[in-house]
């Protein structure tokens, strides 16, 4: 007696099936995948902005700069950039910044969705003791009053409401910057995870931010891949707007243009 076989239309048939369960389930993976990646970097982030407040403790109350540098209160040491030095070069500078003592893993320097070879994805925003840009022809900020060098100084809005860090993927640990008094973006808004990004807060909580207008993700989107820097780009739409309006404020705790 013969064993009965698949037939070549069976065969295809179950090929077909199991081409269909694919497509079904990937994007559902590749969404946890994500997810997952996400997860990591909100507690990168935590335990950094954790750190910069310990530091803050530990100098009475003085916060750490946010800009490169070689001096014992930078936040990222002499870290350079993620081109022109090795990447054992950019660890080791990292190792001398002042964030060091207290997060001292070079993977919390670096989100799950960076690129081989990168070192550092995080950056700290202008106002957060970083990099001062006061003339009118710059008008990132447009007072020094709004900088912010010590943790008193921070009242209204409160430090669960201020931003210290931001998952701004390939960075030359620069800070992040961003107007105060032009309803237009600086920086690129990073969309790193879905259509949004993880931020680190003055108060050691660190959270997701989404983006609410198509009009940021769409332009900002390529940009990210294409490591495209300094945008420029006022938005057009009500949501677009709202978008660059509520981050600014975050940054600077208030905005110098009106909706």
């Amino acid at each position: 007696m013969y064993k009965k076989a698949f037939t070549l239309i069976e065969l295809l048939v179950v090929i077909a099936v199991i081409a269909i369960l694919m497509a079904i389930l990937m994007p559902a993976l590749q969404r946890a995948r994500e997810q997952g990646k996400r997860v990591v970097c909100e507690s990168n982030l935590k335990q950094m902005a954790l750190g910069w407040i310990l530091y803050a403790q530990d100098n009475d109350g003085k916060i750490m700069k946010g800009d490169p540098g070689s001096g014992p209160d930078n936040c990222w040491g002499a870290a350079g950039s993620n081109t022109g030095k090795t990447e054992a070069q950019r660890q080791a500078a990292l190792m001398t910044g002042a964030l060091w003592p207290y997060c001292s893993s070079l993977k919390l320097y670096k989100c799950p969705t960076g690129r081989r070879g990168e070192v550092l994805t995080y950056s700290i925003p202008d106002g957060m003791n970083g990099t001062k840009q006061d003339t009118p022809s710059s008008n990132r900020s447009g007072h020094t009053t709004l900088f912010i060098t010590r943790l008193n100084q921070m009242g209204s809005p409160p430090p669960s409401e201020r931003l210290v860090f931001i998952d701004e993927g390939f960075t030359s640990t620069g800070c992040f910057s961003i107007y105060y008094a032009r309803s237009e973006w600086w920086d690129d808004a990073p969309v790193r995870h879905g259509d949004g990004t993880n931020l680190g807060f003055a108060d050691g909580h660190a959270g997701y931010h989404k983006w609410m207008a198509t009009e940021t993700v769409k332009y900002f989107r390529p940009r990210a891949d294409s490591r495209v820097t300094g945008s420029k780009f006022p938005p057009t739409t009500p949501e677009g707007r709202r978008d660059l309006y509520d981050f600014q404020k975050l940054v600077w705790g208030k905005v110098g243009w009106t909706l």
